[in-house]
């Protein structure tokens, strides 16, 4: 795999839209396809997940969660595919672009929609989590596209399997925020406790980005 890698996107401000249609008017462009005017509403608690999932679906384009670790990320962007990330804030939440990383600082470079740069993230800072259930970071398929190599669900599935345990639905969106490297080791535990205790449900600890 590369050592380094930028995907050529040109940079969109976001205006009275938001950011969150600023970032896949980018998405557009760093797919080669005709940016277009998303208008998906915003109200004070932004656009939720379920909104965006099926505004993206309705075009013939599938969301898929990605597993909040570098390796996860690399592995989009060497596909040629950029990642919706969303970073959670105390007024709310706030949408830009994975479109590079570099091996050899271990950061990432995103399009942030509130600035006119390219700005730098550590990949030890990669958000874990949105406001909503669901992961911080989103690749968007097209018809044809090859599936992910590496997504928060494949890590989780493989670890209710390791640890024999499987998660109610409720559980599952909440424990998908921790199926990733630092917060794996404590997942894993969670789910040995569950198990050993014969509790039914599962209750994981807020997860900060």
């Amino acid at each position: 795999m590369s050592a380094a890698r930028r995907l050529a996107t040109p940079l969109i401000r976001q205006s009275r839209h938001g950011c969150v249609n600023a970032a896949l008017a980018m998405l557009d462009r760093a797919r080669g396809l005709e940016p277009r005017e998303h208008g998906l509403p915003e109200s004070e608690e932004g656009v939720t997940d379920a909104r965006l999932d099926r505004h993206l679906r309705a075009l013939g384009r599938t969301p898929v969660d990605i597993a909040c670790e570098p390796a996860a990320v690399r592995a989009e962007l060497c596909l040629g595919r950029p990642l919706l990330m969303t970073i959670s804030r105390w007024i709310g939440s706030h949408m830009g672009l994975i479109v590079g990383f570099d091996d050899r600082t271990g950061e990432l470079t995103w399009l942030d929609p509130n600035h006119d740069q390219p700005r730098r993230l550590r990949e030890e800072d990669l958000p874990g989590r949105r406001a909503e259930p669901g992961s911080a970071l989103v690749t968007v398929l097209l018809p044809g596209d090859p599936p992910p190599p590496l997504s928060s669900r494949d890590l989780l599935r493989d670890l209710e399997r390791e640890v024999g345990v499987a998660l109610a639905r409720g559980d599952s969106e909440r424990a998908r925020a921790l199926a990733y490297v630092p917060q794996r080791s404590l997942l894993r535990s969670a789910l040995l406790s569950a198990r050993n205790e014969g509790r039914l449900r599962v209750y994981f600890p807020a997860v900060r980005p």
